[in-house]
């Protein structure tokens, strides 16, 4: 089921004696007659300052009449009125490339009409036949002057002109669109078309698309209303003789006195037309010769032509298989749709495309100019697009970025905080080590502190008699003991002591010798003797090692060590006291020898100043 199209376009044909206008709407393939009408101009009308005003008066009652409401009308030049060529021009050439191509052509090869007062446009047939590199152009081309007469008098019966074809290339749109269809007609072969109109008739041959030869003589259906009129007194005007023939009042003898002699005038004419195309292409002879204009409503009249001219002669009427609106008068179409051919033509122009059809009005140049504003509109629509898809962008990654520093800020406050933390921390670390190293310095001390004790007990305990302590030292765990003694032998005894003491290992002797003395050498001789008298009891000097180490223990007393220090501090102060009544002891010893080493000591004084011996005693038993 096809949707039914209606156009805002109705087909208008003036001529000398009458103005036609047709209008069409199309349902899928097929057409129907919307409206029309066919009104009589009256040359009375025309004056000096408006020599069209016949053709408008007749062109408004026409519209009226027919009932068309749209405003917008195509209308076709007559062939006298266009020239036309075909050209061979490089083929993929774009619309506008053509066009300028085209002007080119026609300023190098001429016009019979100046080019900038010429109306043209151009019609793209197909490839050249043997050259493929070539398109074959119909052109077109009129006086402009032609066209701004036409739509003079449309603009002034309120119509506006949207279409100007040429005759002859509409009825041959006609024919390949509905009657080649319709007769069941190769497209390849050659027809012949004869318009009989009021003043003029036309023979237009064609072949495969293309007008192959035309020609018109000045002979026409007004011969046959001239006829009339002289043949009868009783009729005046060209109207009368037409309402008579409407309503069937013609006289009796009318076919016989009138209308035979014309149909034979007609067959003579068209013979003649033959005649002149053959001259020109003798084995090219119309298969089918189709009749059209008001002549050819005369009854019998294309079997008439055909039996004296031996033609093919068949009635064009595009309308046998088009319906008709409910608007439109049946008897009155019947009587005049020859006479509708060309209108029907023009009508047809509704349904095509100006691309493919020659339309005489600048719509190229409208086109252009159009595409040219929509391609400005569309840079600037790009411009401002990439110019909003820019700022968006802009906005987006500002936003973005602005996103990211923020992010970016937080993380740096974050990293801030963390590392004042970590200093925190570091610090801290600091201070965890320093206080363990505080914690292992006082555990040391803590663990050691005994042994202070323990030492001085144990050396109170380990010294035999004969031997006074002047100084002892430490260094890590090991203890260096100096002093008197009265022989290598006591010395010996105290390393023996010490080894079995539990508490000190190792010891080594580091030097043993006899004090040395000091002075001249006579009073160093009274010296000596003086404190070879006095030391009779400690003459040697004497330094030993020993270390405080202990062997090896096992994890389990480790772990119970701390558990034991307790204890051992609590050992250490009663031994400590121990020491400390030891260590007086061993003071008052000590101060009793100095005394004797050295009589003329200053009381009160906290140093004793002796004099060394000068000359080094020799080691008794020769060391230990």
């Amino acid at each position: 089921m096809f949707s039914r199209k209606n156009t805002n376009l109705f087909g208008v044909d003036i001529s000398s004696t009458s103005v036609k206008v047709l209008q069409l709407s199309k349902s899928g393939a097929k057409y129907k007659v919307e409206n029309f009408a066919i009104v009589q101009i009256d040359g009375s009308l025309n004056n000096l300052e408006n020599p069209n005003a016949g053709a408008v008066t007749a062109l408004k009652k026409a519209v009226r009449d027919a009932g068309v409401k749209t405003k917008d009308a195509v209308v076709v030049l007559n062939t006298d009125d266009v020239y036309i060529k075909t050209l061979g021009l490089q083929a993929g050439l774009n619309e506008f490339d053509l066009e300028d191509q085209i002007k080119v052509e026609l300023q190098r090869d001429g016009l019979p009409i100046n080019i900038d007062d010429a109306a043209i446009d151009f019609q793209k047939i197909g490839p050249v036949k043997g050259s493929p590199e070539l398109d074959e152009i119909l052109l077109a081309a009129t006086r402009q002057e032609f066209i701004d007469n036409t739509s003079s008098i449309l603009e002034s019966a309120g119509l506006k002109l949207k279409c100007v074809d040429v005759s002859q290339l509409a009825m041959l749109n006609l024919l390949e669109k509905i009657i080649y269809p319709q007769e069941q007609i190769d497209p390849k072969d050659i027809v012949a078309l004869i318009d009989i109109g009021d003043s003029k008739t036309t023979l237009l041959v064609f072949k495969e698309g293309k007008i192959i030869f035309s020609r018109e003589q000045n002979f026409g259906g007004g011969e046959l209303i001239k006829s009339t009129i002289n043949a009868y007194s009783g009729y005046k005007t060209a109207q009368d003789v037409a309402i008579a023939r409407i309503r069937n009042e013609l006289p009796t003898d009318y076919d016989t006195s009138v209308l035979e002699p014309f149909k034979a005038s007609v067959a003579n004419q068209i013979n003649r037309l033959i005649q002149l195309y053959s001259a020109s292409n003798s084995s090219n002879f119309p298969k089918v010769t189709f009749l059209t204009g008001g002549v050819a409503a005369i009854p019998e009249i294309a079997d008439y032509v055909g039996t004296m001219t031996g033609l093919d002669c068949r009635i064009a009427n595009p309308f046998s298989k088009m319906s008709l609106s409910s608007k439109v008068d049946v008897k009155v179409f019947q009587r005049a749709y020859t006479a509708l051919f060309l209108s029907c033509a023009i009508a047809l122009r509704a349904f095509d495309d100006n691309k493919n059809q020659v339309n005489l009005l600048p719509w190229r140049e409208e086109r252009r100019k159009k595409i040219q504003k929509d391609f400005s509109i569309m840079i600037a629509f790009s411009a401002l697009l990439g110019a909003t898809v820019a700022l968006g962008f802009h906005t987006y990654n500002a936003a973005i970025i602005e996103a990211q520093n923020g992010r970016n800020n937080t993380l740096k406050e974050g990293i801030k905080k963390l590392d004042e933390k970590i200093k925190e921390v570091t610090t801290l670390e600091d201070q965890k080590t320093k206080l363990l190293a505080r914690k292992d310095v006082i555990e040391t001390l803590q663990g050691n502190r005994y042994q202070m004790v323990k030492l001085f007990d144990t050396l109170s305990k380990v010294t035999p008699n004969g031997i006074r302590l002047t100084e002892v030292k430490q260094a890590n765990n090991v203890i260096e003991i100096i002093g008197r003694s009265e022989s290598n032998t006591t010395v010996s005894q105290l390393m023996l002591n010490l080894e079995q003491s539990g508490f000190l290992f190792s010891p080594e002797l580091v030097v043993i010798e006899l004090s040395p003395f000091r002075g001249s050498s006579k009073e160093g001789e009274i010296e000596k003797q003086r404190l070879i008298e006095a030391l009779g009891r400690f003459p040697y000097v004497f330094s030993l090692r020993a270390t405080t180490e202990t062997p090896e223990r096992s994890e389990e007393e480790l772990d119970g060590e701390e558990n034991q220090k307790s204890d051992a501090l609590m050992d250490a102060v009663r031994i400590e006291e121990t020491a400390s009544q030891s260590m007086k002891d061993g003071v008052l010893q000590s101060r009793e020898a100095a005394d004797l080493l050295v009589p003329n000591t200053k009381k009160g004084s906290n140093e004793t100043q002796t004099e060394e011996a000068p000359k080094e005693m020799k080691k008794e038993g020769g060391g230990t």
